[in-house]
């Protein structure tokens, strides 16, 4: 009877014993957990940060390609060419409308009008431009114009005169005209027998 006390006594001892040892083993379990916790999430962080670096620096890269498709683009230089086209105008000042043939003229199968026309050609063309003589009518033969620089004769089915080089626009020009009358013509009078125009040389 006297034994029941030492065997109550050693089973609290062991009792405790495991009980303090549960403590310890879940103390340690529950700090390794927590610090392995740490450690995962440490990982997830670092791994996370590694992917958003990568990911940062390729969107720099693109970024910066980009910047320099841009700038190259900005900086290409473009090449313009024009071209002008040669043309030419004609300025009337004065134009005779009438042309009077008399039996002397008949006669003498010609007749001379001065200062008949008188004009200046503006014209952006260097190498000058052509004047054109379009007859009106079948009263000449040919027609002699004088007043560019030499005299010209030109057929009754009209005909053309090269004026060459850079044409100053102030300059001016009176013409006076010959027609060699056709031999079948009448005294009378007529509508002016010539038209004028210009064109510019290539």
């Amino acid at each position: 009877m006297q034994e029941k006390p030492h065997n109550t006594a050693t089973l609290k001892q062991f009792i405790a014993d495991h009980i303090r040892r549960w403590t310890v083993f879940l103390f340690y379990l529950q700090s390794y957990l927590i610090v392995l916790g740490f450690l995962y999430f440490g990982y997830i962080t670092n791994s996370l940060n590694t992917i958003t670096f990568i990911q940062t620096f390729k969107l720099s890269e693109v970024t910066h390609l980009l910047s320099c498709a841009q700038a190259a683009e900005m900086s290409t230089s473009i090449s313009v060419s024009a071209t002008v086209i040669p043309n030419a105008k004609m300025m009337t000042h004065f134009q005779t409308s009438q042309l009077i043939i008399t039996p002397a003229d008949i006669r003498r199968g010609y007749v001379d009008v001065d200062g008949a026309s008188n004009f200046s050609v503006l014209t952006n063309s260097r190498s000058g431009y052509i004047l054109e003589i379009n007859p009106i009518g079948y009263i000449f033969e040919s027609v002699m114009v004088d007043g560019l620089g030499e005299t010209v004769q030109v057929s009754g089915d009209g005909g053309t005169i090269a004026k060459r080089g850079l044409i100053t626009p102030a300059m001016s020009f009176q013409l006076k005209y010959r027609f060699i009358l056709r031999s079948d013509v009448q005294a009378g009078v007529y509508g002016w027998p010539v038209q004028l125009s210009v064109r510019a040389l290539p």
